[in-house]
């Protein structure tokens, strides 16, 4: 379905509000009464807009907000790339190895190239960890 310009500023505008309501803590039901109380009502049926059109909007805006969230990711960690490359040009021209490793481990730590750590799992101290079997007996009935 296609909308009109006047039908996407309807729900642009509404989203808008949607969107510092919920930001504000407002529960979906409150969101509705909220918007009414502000004359933000659905011009066709003059009525409050309906849970189900207020739950559409939350769905629809925090799927921007992911999306948006993943591309200023990209985007902080493109800018930080940038500047490693040019700190490490630095370093390789004043032959300063101490920081040029430094730039490689930051960047490997953030594309996240490291192998893996080894990880193991002791008791207290490093001890083993001490398995305990525990029997529980029901009583008849």
């Amino acid at each position: 379905m296609s909308l009109n310009n006047s039908q996407q500023a309807i729900i642009d505008n509404r989203r808008r509000q949607v969107a510092i309501l919920r930001l504000r803590g407002l529960t979906q039901r409150e969101i509705v009464s909220t918007l009414a109380g502000q004359g933000i009502i659905n011009i066709k049926t003059k009525k409050p807009w309906s849970l189900g059109i207020i739950n559409r909007d939350l769905s629809a805006l925090e799927a921007e907000w992911r999306a948006e969230a993943g591309r200023a990711m990209d985007e902080h960690k493109a800018q930080q790339l940038a500047e490693l490359n040019e700190v490490r040009r630095s370093a390789w021209s004043n032959k300063d190895l101490t920081t040029v490793l430094k730039v490689i481990k930051q960047e490997s730590d953030i594309l996240g190239t490291n192998a893996p750590l080894r990880q193991e799992v002791t008791g207290a101290e490093g001890q083993p960890i001490e398995i305990r079997e525990v029997v529980v007996e029901l009583p008849n009935e």
